[in-house]
């Protein structure tokens, strides 16, 4: 087997960081972002999340308008296309 020298600080780091990047334990976590390091990695990955569901509702919309045809669930309103954005 391999051994990988590791400092064990930066081991139970790297694990809470990838434990607690859904931010609570109704997204996921079994703990909460405790680190700087670890509130910044959880605002990115839903800051993503966000960004990838906008995409998604607009693009799965339909309608060839703005505006989407109806309300997104995710943020409880219409949403309008970027400009330029193609269906």
């Amino acid at each position: 087997a391999c051994t990988i020298n590791f400092p064990s600080d930066k081991l139970q780091h790297l694990v809470h960081l990838i434990a607690s990047h859904h931010g609570t334990q109704e997204w996921g976590s079994p703990t909460v972002p405790k680190t700087l390091e670890a509130i910044l990695l959880h605002q990115i990955d839903l800051l993503d999340s966000r960004i990838q569901g906008f995409l998604d509702y607009v693009r799965g919309d339909g309608s060839d308008k703005a505006w989407t045809s109806k309300s997104s669930p995710m943020f409880n309103t219409e949403l309008r296309r970027p400009d330029g954005m193609s269906e």
